[in-house]
């Protein structure tokens, strides 16, 4: 639990002393804070770590390669000052990595405490997002923008942090760790959890974050064997979020930007007043899901038809699609044609309104377009780290400063040689995951306690039962 909370803090204050890393000032003090952890966590494992094989040696060599290789094209940049700003950036990344190895090494049987204390980090912050459209008058001003963005200044930034605490809090709902009145009231929390972080989720208007969510609950459903349980609690905290979303959404004061501040401040009481009720609520549903779940158990044969009537019912959403493409007014081959054009437009564009999470079309195209070409004057090296920022300006005369493309802003600002190091680092990294989720190699695994909850299987992950 200390540890859980402590990851939390220290989350929780990064999350507000840099807002973002829009600021200087703060952003060098986080990355040399984070540095230095890095080296004191290194030396405290290379003096009291256990011996024998270390997991992840090849995926953090890699890593720090790439950040070096950000260093070096200072030599061959564009804008050398953004280069280095960027440079000291990914070290700090380098660093996060880092430091999160050696707490794995250091304290291999705290896994939950750590997946804890990101649930915990999410819903603050999704609490706070909230939170500043409750109260727009004290918390936000001077944002007349309807997205939810606080605290990070960016929506995008919010809806993905949101969309990183909903797997946590799906798995703290349906686990089975014992009926003592600290577990069932952690399982029951996790309803209104999951309302909070899917309304802010979606209140964010990220289609990136959403799909993120999307693909994270596949993996965990393929993954994880709790998944009747994990569909009830999922069920029930999305249903209340949804509601919670489509209620301040329909409110024109909140889903509108550069609505007059006196409206904002109406709308926001009211919301809420309905968030404070609706959470009352979905934490008693919680409650009651956890004595009915504590109480009843599922034969074998009805939680397996219950499983095969869940996969045919998303089985049966692609189908449905293509019907659907089928019966519109342009019929299949008209509507798949229309759908790729609003996906590749570059000169697409989408408005700040709740509509747009049902869209295709964006400016990414655009970006991606001008990505490509600043690439291909330097297809070796690139432009330097961060140069696409100025480089673009030679082709387009939107002020933006990245390609919103990992891949295509790597070959623009690193080449070729980024490219190979990020595809290397992303094989090493998925190996290194794989051996984990195999429960590792001789003395290279540390053997998972079941102390905190639960009964595990060889890689530490639960295997309670489906109830």
């Amino acid at each position: 639990m200390l540890l859980g909370l402590a990851i939390a803090a220290a989350l929780t204050l990064l999350a507000f002393t840099t807002t973002g890393g829009v600021a200087l000032s703060p952003n060098t003090w986080a990355q040399i804070l984070l540095t230095a952890l890095a080296a004191g966590l290194g030396i405290a494992l290379l003096l009291t770590g256990p011996r024998g094989r270390t997991s992840g040696t090849l995926v953090l060599g890699l890593f720090a390669a790439l950040a070096a290789l950000t260093f070096a094209s200072l030599a061959w940049s564009v804008q050398p000052a953004s280069s280095w700003l960027e440079a000291n950036r990914t070290l700090s990344y380098v660093a996060a990595f880092a430091t999160a190895m050696a707490l794995a090494r250091l304290a291999p049987g705290r896994w939950r405490g750590v997946i804890g204390g990101v649930a915990l980090y999410t819903i603050v912050i999704a609490i706070y997002a909230l939170l500043t459209k409750v109260f727009p008058a004290t918390m936000d001003a001077g944002d007349a923008l309807a997205r939810v963005r606080a605290p990070f200044d960016y929506y995008n930034a919010t809806g993905l942090v949101a969309a990183m605490g909903i797997v946590p809090c799906v798995w703290f709902g349906a686990r089975r760790d014992g009926e003592t009145t600290a577990a069932r009231a952690l399982r029951a929390a996790s309803v209104p959890a999951l309302a909070v972080l899917v309304c802010t989720l979606l209140m964010s208007y990220g289609r990136g974050a959403l799909g993120a969510a999307v693909i994270a609950l596949a993996v965990w459903f393929v993954f994880v064997p709790m998944r009747l349980r994990g569909v009830l609690v999922l069920g029930l905290g999305a249903a209340g979020g949804l509601v919670l979303a489509l209620w301040a959404t329909g409110q024109p004061a909140i889903a509108n930007n550069h609505t007059q501040l006196a409206a904002r401040v109406s709308a926001g009481h009211r919301f809420g007043l309905v968030l404070l009720v609706a959470l009352a609520l979905l934490t008693v549903i919680g409650w009651a899901m956890t004595v009915v779940l504590g109480r009843a158990a599922l034969p074998a044969l009805a939680r397996r038809r219950i499983g095969i009537a869940l996969v045919s019912l998303v089985a049966l959403v692609p189908v449905a699609g293509l019907v659907g493409l089928a019966a519109s007014s342009r019929g299949f081959g008209g509507e798949v044609s229309h759908l790729w054009n609003s996906l590749t437009n570059p000169n697409g564009f989408v408005l700040d309104q709740p509509g747009r999470l049902s869209q295709l079309g964006s400016s990414r195209p655009r970006y991606w377009r001008d990505g490509l070409r600043v690439g291909e004057h330097a297809p070796w090296a690139g432009t330097g780290a961060f140069g696409f920022a100025i480089a673009v300006r030679r082709y387009s005369p939107d002020k933006v400063l990245e390609a919103h493309s990992y891949v295509i802003q790597t070959f623009a600002d690193l080449g070729l040689i980024g490219l190979a190091l990020s595809a290397a680092l992303l094989a090493a990294w998925a190996l290194a995951v794989r051996r984990t989720l195999r429960g590792g190699a001789g003395g290279d695994r540390a053997a998972p306690s079941a102390a905190g909850g639960g009964p595990v299987d060889a890689g530490g992950w639960p295997c309670a039962a489906d109830a």
